[in-house]
């Protein structure tokens, strides 16, 4: 993966002065078109048949997450729904889903997808 070199501003402590940070340099975006393509190589399945897969995969995780539930990509990675609140209560009664500010979607890559991930080597550009 390659990386460039930006001065920008502490994102801890605003007050202290710019640093010199890497920032990855993306290379592209790789579509569903794609990973059907790859995905129907592999496989018996054809491109539209992993597509109509996928689709149904992407519809299913939201579903499943709204319930409550935590989706188990097994050899992947879990995601699950967390949320920020406003304030606390001193009474519990006081409580309300109103308090809930911030709902965002948070992955948990598995144990063998991080180990492939840490050999990801560096360049800058």
């Amino acid at each position: 993966m390659n990386y460039s070199v930006c001065k920008r501003p502490n994102p801890i402590d605003k007050e202290k002065p710019n640093m010199y940070y890497a920032t990855p340099i993306w290379s592209g975006m790789c579509g569903i078109d794609e990973l059907a393509e790859e995905i129907s190589l592999a496989t018996t399945l054809t491109p539209a048949d992993v597509k109509a897969c996928i689709a149904c995969f992407m519809q299913s995780i939201p579903k499943h997450l709204m319930a409550g539930q935590a989706v188990n990509c097994e050899g992947f990675g879990i995601f699950r729904l967390s949320f920020s609140v406003k304030e606390g209560h001193e009474k519990k009664e006081d409580v309300t889903a109103k308090d809930i500010e911030i709902l965002r979607v948070l992955f948990r890559p598995c144990p063998k997808l991080k180990k492939q991930l840490e050999e990801t080597k560096f360049a800058a550009r």
